[in-house]
């Protein structure tokens, strides 16, 4: 739970910095990613789609979409649909 602190605290350090932006700053994103990456260890695998799906909406503002780092959300949200999906199948099974 102290690395969940520590992931509030910097969103909240970088939302407070960049809150006159008209776009949220990429910065704000990579926290969001990093909440998304904590989540989904934790098994936790809806909310950690959730934090992606924010993540990709920033980053989609700020860069091409063949960036790597638009590639790579992609990757994991396409992962964690596979992962929720399977959970739901086992869970109707039973």
């Amino acid at each position: 739970e102290q690395v969940l602190r520590h992931f509030e605290r910097a969103l909240k350090l970088r939302q407070s910095h960049y809150r006159l932006s008209q776009q949220p700053h990429p910065s704000i994103g990579t926290s969001y990613e990093k909440f998304s990456v904590f989540c989904s260890r934790k098994g936790q695998h809806a909310e950690a789609l959730e934090w992606s799906k924010k993540a990709l909406d920033i980053y989609r503002q700020h860069y091409m979409p063949s960036h790597e780092l638009i590639a790579k959300l992609v990757e994991r949200i396409d992962l964690l649909e596979q992962r929720l999906n399977s959970v739901r199948r086992k869970a109707a099974v039973r």
